[in-house]
This record gives C-alpha cells, sequence and structure tokens, in this order.
C-alpha cells in the first residue's frame, strides 16, 4: 500500500476535518507495512510549510521517513507516470507517481482521501 500526501497532511493539521481518521489510517498503514514517495515527501512538506508552519512540516517529514519506507523513481517510471496525468487529466504528476507505485504491488492500494484516485482502473483507495 502507498499512503498519500491527504492522509499525512489531515494527519498533522489538527484543523482538517479527516485529522482522527487520517492518524487512524497512518497507524493501520505503518503496522501493515505501507510505503510512500520521495514526491509524497515533497509534496507534504511543502505544502505543511505554507499551510500550517516549518515547524509542523518537519515533524511530519521526519516522521514520515521514521515510520515509512520511501521510494524513488527511475526515468521509465515517470514517463509511465507522465502517460497517467496525460490519459486521467486530474492526476498530479505526485499522484500519478502513486499509481505507477501502487501498480507493482499485490493489493494495489492507495491509503488516500483524494478521490480522483478512484479513477484508475485497478486501484484500490483506501480511506
Amino acid at each position: 500500500m502507498i499512503v498519500d500526501s491527504s492522509v499525512f497532511i489531515a494527519a498533522a493539521n489538527k484543523n482538517d476535518e479527516n485529522f482522527k481518521l487520517a492518524n487512524e489510517l497512518l497507524l493501520m498503514a505503518e503496522d501493515a507495512g505501507a510505503q510512500t514517495t520521495d514526491h509524497v515527501l515533497e509534496e507534504v512538506v511543502t505544502y505543511l510549510c505554507k499551510k500550517v508552519g516549518s515547524d509542523t512540516a518537519y515533524k511530519t517529514g521526519s516522521g514520515m521517513l521514521d515510520s515509512f519506507d520511501l521510494l524513488f523513481f527511475s526515468e521509465e517510471n515517470l514517463r509511465e507516470a507522465l502517460e497517467l496525468v496525460k490519459k486521467y487529466k486530474r492526476l498530479s504528476l505526485c499522484d500519478a507517481l502513486s499509481v505507477v507505485a501502487a501498480s507493482g504491488m499485490r493489493d494495489k492500494a492507495i491509503c488516500s482521501f483524494d478521490s480522483d484516485f478512484d479513477l484508475v482502473k485497478g486501484i484500490k483507495r483506501i480511506f
């Protein structure tokens, strides 16, 4: 399973409507050996720096590195993700890379509050 930025962001922001559920999902994901990506890490830290503050961004990013294996991508993976961006107009590159990563896993699951993942055939969204 891949954990998407929406879950990390919600878990870090006490004012987010999904704060409690996000923290429960992160515990479940960590226990299940879920992974995330370097692009998700970048997206989470950048968003939190701008919206919540650098202290929260640092704490969240460090926690991600401590608790989840980080996946990195080859040029081939990036090209595959760009094709998904072209095909599924609502997917960002970061989301498309999460799809590429999840597609190579047995469960083909992404833990996310982002319903855009529901557009992608063969991917199961956990929320």
